[in-house]
């Protein structure tokens, strides 16, 4: 019998791996339960620097956990790793990266308007930009002055090929036309001119009737629940803690 053999399998790499995924998974639970926030995100994010995919749903969803309620807690260049997430084709991951970013959003409203802003202007990929639209239409609702540049971007976004970009594009136009209404009144008869698809067409005259209806009103609490109403539609407070899905680890033989 080879003195080799016996127990051998125990210390395999594999099992080495799995081990270690599995006891930094019960660390970031314990930190959660212990509201060790600071000592969370720092190990949090050193996973997420690591990029270790096993581990990176983890580590996202509970920055989201932490700084949902503690947004001051993250420097700029986490959130920086925050926003390059708003690329990754993984849904779950992405979607808890936008959830991290919402509250920082609204605390660190300038920066994060700037870096979404050059993500408008530099990146190419459809999910990308439809994901950042969404957040500047969420920093929209408390400060719609601060992307109120963002109109004629929006406008033309109306006619390109992407249908999520499309929508998302008028939604964010729905959120500033509470406070500018004339403005985008004006930039989406435009774009009645130029837009061709019929579902398109039809959600524009939508928007187009809803601005002249609050003209008429001009009511401040309807205003100010119909901005409500269109926060939580941008941004849904979901998945709650433990709804995310991460790769099961296979049992030792």
């Amino acid at each position: 019998m080879n003195e080799h053999d016996d127990g051998s399998s125990e210390n395999s790499p594999g099992n080495e791996e799995r081990d270690e995924i599995g006891e930094k998974r019960e660390l970031i639970s314990l930190m959660l339960e212990k509201e060790k926030h600071e000592e969370l995100l720092q190990l949090a994010f050193t996973i997420i620097n690591e990029r270790n995919k096993k581990l990176l749903n983890d580590a996202v969803d509970a920055v989201r956990q932490v700084i949902t309620t503690h947004p001051a807690l993250v420097n700029k260049s986490q959130v920086q790793l925050l926003v390059d997430f708003l690329h990754e084709e993984d849904d779950i991951l992405r979607a808890n990266a936008v959830l991290a970013l919402k509250p920082i959003a609204i605390h660190d409203a300038d920066h994060v308007r700037d870096i979404l802003m050059q993500l408008l202007e530099l990146d190419k990929s459809p999910v990308c930009k439809e994901e950042a639209i969404r957040l500047l239409a969420h920093i929209g609702t408390k400060f719609p002055g601060k992307i109120r540049e963002l109109i004629p971007i929006l406008a033309r976004n109306l006619e390109i090929d992407s249908e999520r970009v499309a929508k998302q594009s008028l939604k964010a136009l729905r959120v500033i036309s509470k406070e500018y209404p004339s403005q985008v009144e004006k930039i989406l008869r435009k774009a009645l001119e130029t837009v061709e698809e019929s579902s398109m067409l039809e959600a524009i005259d939508e928007l187009l009737s809803d601005i002249i209806k609050r003209r008429e009103l001009k009511t401040f609490d309807e205003k100010k629940q119909g901005r409500d109403d269109e926060e939580e539609e941008i941004i849904p407070d979901i998945p709650k803690k433990g709804d995310h899905v991460h790769e099961e680890l296979p049992s030792d033989p």
